[in-house]
């Protein structure tokens, strides 16, 4: 029985077709992070940020703080605004933008 847990799990966190729903998003978003801390190009990060935000999925890890920060950086308030409304939407709690 502990088996068939097991494989059952590991089945749906592992689905073998290759559609991902994260894989656009995983995608611009590396993009992103390549463009702002090797290349240090902060419009080329916005944008691929800005597509992978645009992905009808939930924003993950790092990415929730670099976006801001590149908002801030490049001083796109109304760019920063729009993603914090979107972080709001997704469901990650106010009081996480208290500091920013």
């Amino acid at each position: 029985m502990v088996y068939e847990i097991i494989y059952l799990t590991l089945t749906l966190l592992h689905p073998t077709d290759r559609s991902c729903t994260y894989e656009n998003y995983f995608y611009y978003s590396q993009s992103a992070t390549v463009e702002l801390f090797q290349n240090n190009n902060l419009q080329k990060a916005k944008n691929d940020f800005k597509k992978a935000f645009n992905e009808d999925v939930f924003p993950l890890g790092i990415d929730v703080a670099n976006a801001p920060d590149i908002a801030a950086r490049l001083n796109d308030k109304e760019w920063g605004i729009e993603h914090y409304s979107q972080l709001v939407k997704s469901g990650i709690p106010i009081e996480y933008f208290h500091s920013s």
